[in-house]
């Protein structure tokens, strides 16, 4: 496996609600998403990567290539599936730059592919007790929408002498490390292997639309 440790040390950039100075990344060149993920997706792990995001804000990015126009139009409803309902679908071309993230110099748009924005399963907060408090699925009750919806971070607030789940709000901002809850995906389109005129977007889904963008 190889497996190398990224330091990113730009005091512009910025990942969502965190600026990140001294960022820890971890990449491998596998999909290391979890395995109660869909069987179906177990042969792309071999032509993925992942990215941790080891910092504030805790998150995992998988970046998944495809051998042809088939394979992924077999496994699109499937990816399709681990998104969060009402999360963003993000377009963009082939060749375009990541948008949003401050991670541009390391997601890549160069090729077509699928990008999946997830929990990080092996991120926790510790209670008092010693005992870790998981930040993964399932989360608790209170945080799902009336549709399955869920807020993009979350954060650990005490409550009583364990912890408990909350949603980022503007003045929770700048408190303690943000754990991703959401599930969003990015498209990069080149029009051969992944046609967006040969594929279904999913309905009740906000489109944020970069392919204009240089």
């Amino acid at each position: 496996m190889n497996r190398r440790t990224l330091l990113a040390s730009s005091l512009g950039a910025t990942l969502l609600f965190t600026a990140i100075a001294n960022a820890l990344l971890l990449e491998d060149s596998i999909g290391r998403w979890h395995g109660a993920w869909p069987k179906e997706i177990e042969p792309l792990r071999s032509q993925a990567r992942t990215l941790h995001v080891a910092s504030g804000t805790q998150v995992d990015i998988y970046e998944i290539t495809f051998k042809d126009r088939a394979q992924f139009e077999k496994l699109w409803p499937v990816l399709l599936s681990v998104k969060t309902p009402a999360a963003p679908l993000r377009l963009y071309n082939v060749g375009a730059v990541v948008r949003g993230t401050g991670l541009n110099q390391l997601e890549s748009n160069a090729t077509p592919r699928v990008r999946i924005y997830a929990p990080s399963y092996r991120a926790y907060s510790t209670n008092s007790d010693g005992t870790r408090f998981q930040a993964f699925a399932p989360w608790p009750k209170a945080l799902y929408g009336l549709h399955g919806e869920l807020p993009e971070f979350v954060i650990a607030e005490k409550d009583g002498d364990a912890q408990r789940w909350t949603a980022i709000s503007a003045e929770k901002e700048s408190l303690g490390f943000h754990y991703r809850a959401r599930v969003d995906i990015d498209l990069v389109i080149d029009g051969q292997d992944i046609d967006l005129n040969r594929i279904v977007l999913p309905k009740n889904t906000p489109i944020d639309d970069h392919r204009a963008a240089p």
